[in-house]
């Protein structure tokens, strides 16, 4: 089911811009298909996906197949023998196993258009494996670790090979050998092609001759360097630190994308911590020829901006419209501009730890319609006089992020220029109530208030929200009316005499509010429904008054011990259903009945590993092995469990779920800072396995993302307390086991249907 899954998402990916859309999907029937096979059409393409053996016979009218896992050692023609395989126009083969492809495998090929190749073990290419594909448009060789540059340029150098590539992909190239030298006979081979897209993420090379790459760059649409380490290649033919002034003007003229992203760079391209300095800043470069620059988590060194100026030449007609800078550790942006830079429509500077942001600096950016400085630490300029200049500059902002920065106000008059703004999103802050003016946002479309701390809404929140209301009714793409969607779960609302009218009012707009469904209320310490009937409960008990105020007592005080003893015998029933599904599991287990998953999917951030693996999974494993009398298959985590070469993404998606009982995420605030651990959380949450929360000491509850924050806040959570130099956790491991045992017996009792099919 997993490689289905593969497979099925990365057709639907590489098939976005086509226009068949993907509620066209149609699942084919087994008796339809090829034996052992799936089959599924999306428009009028018809996909064949495999696993292990390739297919003998194709349906009539097959346009893509795709095998995962091949098993076979040795990639030959015969296996391409019958006649539909000439129509195919995508084909998408991965292996661990094939280690030798001949060079006549793809004669068959005379229609393919995509070609994507996977082979672990592939250490060679026949130079004139790929010359029967006229047609072919993409080739795909990432992920090839033991296959060299040398054997893709002596491939894509044979004559009259693959006059109509158009995009190529070596990411993650050569990993398992010495690095490449990235020379003349393979930039040559390359721009005899109509190349409009290529991408070397990862990949392994350390020399790169760019004199013999400039043919090239100039035809390019799109470019992937991430992941590549710049600050020790050595750059042929052009004095490094300089490279960039010599190339020529119409270098990267045709760019439209290029993606630096984790990419290691000379640490005089990234301004680290300039002072009082004036820099030059030259749109014509070709460095920014872009027109969506993607540089996320380039800079492992803090960044401050200290008044700074940047002098711009150029800039008027410059055509960078989308910046993409996450994960870089901006701390000061204490810059500006000599000029505006009319070109910047879209900027994200989130998951930064950004403390300041000089006005003058985003008043240059007088045209951006897209700003996202979410998860930063913006709070810290609340008392900055100049702070509340923020975006009275910008008149054309449509969509705004500034979620995630702790926040407890803002100015009251913060937005009155925003006029534009259709999306406006402040979850995640620390608000109590809404005292910043909203009423000039008449095109606004979605309010985000979510996971703050509002309790009350009367008095201004109230009458700030008033003033959305009642003209706030769009035309959607489809026709019908749309009103202003607000969304304010998760906050902490109380059901109280004194804001009783104002919850009323909540209660008469909330077509206005997304999800009021779920919202809730504190009354007599307990959590409520948010609904006419709480409300109307609430009001017989506030109507009472001083009159029945004896009476309230000495009932209360009935109520509670009544309510008392029958905590306490609900307590103790509980307990004994959870003593008695951890015991079940245990017996399950035991006898065989369980098998082939693991216990619980360990995740933590790699800066956590010496710590988790020291004091978490090796005690655990031992406690769990002792409880079930077992060893094996008790825990999966990423250094023991996930296949080489993969992506970490996906290798998290199959093992969480649909290899794993449980859960444990061991959050610190790197862990909330990590776009791959953020990207399990949600992974654990969407596919509604039991999660169990275990927090390295202190945790920064403003840096999770809104899934780990909602976990937070509705499950308990095992803690490390540091006394004395020594860690302890609490509570002790029998306590975590039998909440392992107890949630995985929960899952299994909810869903044996489903693991039962997965485990055939």
């Amino acid at each position: 089911m997993m490689s289905f899954n593969r497979c099925f998402l990365s057709l639907i990916i590489a098939w976005h811009a086509t226009p068949f859309p993907p509620s066209r999907l149609e699942i084919i029937n087994a008796a339809d298909c090829v034996l052992g096979c799936n089959c599924f059409r999306i428009g009028n393409r018809l996909t064949v996906k495999c696993d292990h053996d390739l297919p003998n016979l194709l349906p009539e009218g097959t346009s893509a197949v795709c095998v995962n896992d091949l098993y076979t050692k040795h990639l030959l023609p015969d296996q391409f023998s019958d006649h539909a395989w000439k129509n195919l126009t995508e084909l998408r083969l991965q292996s661990w196993k094939t280690e030798f492809i001949d060079e006549s495998s793809f004669f068959t090929f005379l229609n393919l258009e995509y070609l994507k190749i996977s082979f672990d073990s592939l250490s060679t290419l026949p130079p004139g494996c790929f010359s029967p594909l006229q047609r072919l448009r993409v080739l795909d060789l990432s992920g090839n670790g033991h296959l060299t540059f040398d054997d893709v340029t002596k491939a894509l150098s044979f004559p009259g090979v693959l006059p109509n590539l158009e995009e190529i992909y070596l990411d993650k190239l050569q990993t398992y050998r010495d690095p490449a030298k990235l020379y003349e006979p393979f930039f040559s081979a390359l721009a005899s092609k109509p190349i409009r897209r290529m991408s070397l993420s990862g990949a392994n090379f350390n020399s790169f001759c760019l004199q013999s790459f400039i043919p090239l760059g100039i035809k390019l649409e799109v470019l992937n360097i991430s992941d590549i380490s710049f600050a020790s290649m050595n750059f042929i033919d052009l004095v490094s630190k300089n490279m960039f002034v010599t190339l020529p003007s119409n270098f990267f003229s045709s760019l439209q994308v290029m993606d630096i992203s984790y990419a290691k760079l000379p640490g005089y391209l990234l301004l680290t911590n300039p002072r009082n300095q004036v820099w030059e800043y030259d749109c014509a470069s070709p460095l920014y020829q872009a027109q969506h620059m993607i540089a996320n988590g380039i800079s492992p060194f803090e960044i401050r901006h200290e008044n700074v100026v940047f002098v711009t030449r150029n800039c008027r007609k410059k055509l960078l419209k989308k910046l993409e800078a996450r994960h870089n550790n901006l701390v000061w942006l204490d810059a500006y501009f000599s000029r505006d830079l009319f070109s910047f429509r879209e900027v994200d500077l989130s998951y930064n730890r950004i403390q300041y942001i000089n006005p003058n600096l985003t008043a240059h950016f007088s045209q951006i319609v897209h700003f996202d400085v979410s998860h930063n630490e913006l709070h810290r300029m609340e008392t900055a006089p100049e702070f509340k200049e923020f975006f009275s500059f910008n008149t054309v902002l449509e969509y705004v992020d500034l979620s995630f920065n702790g926040f407890t106000k803002l100015p009251e008059m913060f937005f009155q220029n925003a006029t534009s703004l259709i999306v406006l999103k402040l979850s995640g802050n620390k608000f109590d109530c809404i005292d910043f003016q909203l009423e000039t946002l008449a095109r606004l479309q979605y309010l985000d208030i979510s996971l703050n701390n509002i309790m009350h809404i009367g008095g201004v929140t109230q009458m700030n929200l008033q003033s959305l209301f009642g003209h706030q009714i769009f035309s959607s793409k489809n026709g019908t009316e749309e009103r202003l969607r607000v969304n304010m779960d998760w906050n902490h609302l109380v059901c109280s005499c004194e804001n009783l009218e104002s919850l009323y009012w909540l209660m008469l707009n909330k077509f206005y509010f997304e999800h009021i469904d779920r919202y809730t209320c504190s009354f007599k310490e307990k959590s409520e429904p948010l609904d006419s009937n709480t409300l109307d409960i609430v009001h017989s008990y506030c109507a009472q008054g001083s009159i029945v105020l004896t009476t309230i007592v000495t009932g209360l005080a009935l109520i509670l011990s009544t309510y008392y003893l029958v905590y306490r015998i609900s307590s103790l029933c509980d307990a004994y259903r959870n003593q008695k599904a951890a015991h079940n599991f245990v017996n399950r287990y035991r006898s065989g009945e369980i098998q082939g998953k693991f216990i619980t999917f360990l995740s933590y951030a790699s800066v956590d590993r010496d710590f988790v693996l020291q004091l978490v999974y090796q005690q655990l494993k031992q406690k769990l092995a002792e409880r079930l009398g077992a060893d094996d298959n008790l825990i999966c985590h990423h250094e023991e469990h996930f296949f080489p070469g993969y992506p970490i993404a996906k290798e998290a998606e199959k093992y969480i779920m649909n290899e794993s009982l449980t859960v444990l995420l061991v959050v610190s605030d790197a862990y909330c800072e990590s776009i791959f651990c953020q990207h399990e959380a949600k992974l654990a949450e969407y596919s509604n396995k039991p999660v169990i929360l275990m927090l390295r000491e202190q945790v920064d509850v403003s840096k999770m993302s809104p899934e780990l924050s909602a976990l937070f806040s509705r499950y308990t959570r095992v803690k490390w307390v540091n006394v004395n130099g020594e860690y302890i956790m609490k509570p002790d491991w029998d306590t975590l086991c039998d909440s392992i045992f107890m949630l995985a017996e929960e899952y299994l009792q909810k869903n044996t249907k489903i693991i039962a099919s997965c485990n055939r």
